[in-house]
């Protein structure tokens, strides 16, 4: 698919996206995640971030002050309504334009 595809359908993609939760999605292997969250500084990397739900759960689970967690999505539209979606929390996000 292409960009152009994401940012024409961001409406209807964001809704599919946030219509699971993270729990949902990444069941099987959550519970590998869970105890790398509670160690202190971290830094993480989303690429293709989409609307944001996994960057949300992870800025939400990460236990310490310290940990930076990134956000890269090329299609605007979809960064554009990830940044509302983790407004008030620690994700910064890069949005890389072609």
């Amino acid at each position: 698919m292409s960009i152009a595809f994401y940012n024409d359908h961001a409406v209807t993609l964001s809704a599919q996206y946030l219509s699971k939760t993270f729990e949902e999605v990444h069941s099987s292997w959550l519970h590998h995640l869970l105890p790398i969250l509670a160690r202190g500084k971290l830094s993480i990397l989303d690429v293709g971030a989409g609307s944001g739900r996994d960057v949300r759960y992870l800025a939400k689970k990460a236990q310490s002050k310290e940990t930076q967690i990134f956000a890269i999505e090329p299609a605007i539209a979809l960064a554009k309504m990830g940044q509302v979606l983790t407004r008030d929390l620690p994700v910064r996000w890069i949005v890389v334009v072609k």
